[in-house]
């Protein structure tokens, strides 16, 4: 699958290996489209935390 995350500043943090940001978010991909305040996305994990005023639409086929 193929995400998209646009934002001001990302930051890395080569020990953790974890991008943020402190900035607005918004995070892409097939059937969703979603935004927050800031956002951390864990490339061991592979998971994403959104947090504040996080808002989204999810398409009617996505598979949670």
């Amino acid at each position: 699958a193929t995400y998209e995350l646009r934002t001001e500043v990302l930051n890395y943090d080569n020990a953790e290996h974890r991008f943020f940001t402190n900035l607005p978010v918004v995070l892409s991909g097939a059937g969703f489209d979603l935004t927050a305040d800031s956002a951390s996305l864990d490339m061991k994990t592979r998971q994403a935390i959104l947090e504040g005023n996080v808002k989204g639409i999810l398409s009617e086929d996505i598979e949670l």
